[in-house]
């Protein structure tokens, strides 16, 4: 598992599953696999709502693809100010470039 620290939160990936940490609790922000998208509430935010998901999708069948991926990027910037860079993705989305 490698680790690194983007904009304060902790961000980690293993090659197939990429995990964002909140930097102020620990808690997760947000996971990326082949199966789906989770991009959760801060826990403040949750301790006030019935759902921890602000934008959660999972799919069966066919992988997440690279429009998934900036798509994740894209959530992780809106909701948490965090910028996931490319050299994390998941190696399957690597070779499909």
């Amino acid at each position: 598992m490698k680790t690194k620290i983007v904009n304060g939160h902790e961000v980690l990936w293993d090659g197939r599953t990429v995990w964002v940490n909140s930097g102020v609790d620990g808690m997760s922000l947000a996971r990326f696999s082949a199966v789906g998208i989770d991009v959760h509430k801060t826990a403040e935010e949750q301790s006030m709502s019935s759902s921890p998901c602000l934008a959660c999708s999972h799919r069966a069948g066919a992988p997440m693809s690279l429009e998934d991926w900036q798509r994740f990027q894209d959530l992780m910037r809106e909701h948490h100010e965090v910028a996931v860079p490319d050299d994390v993705m998941p190696d399957y989305l690597k070779e499909a470039r």
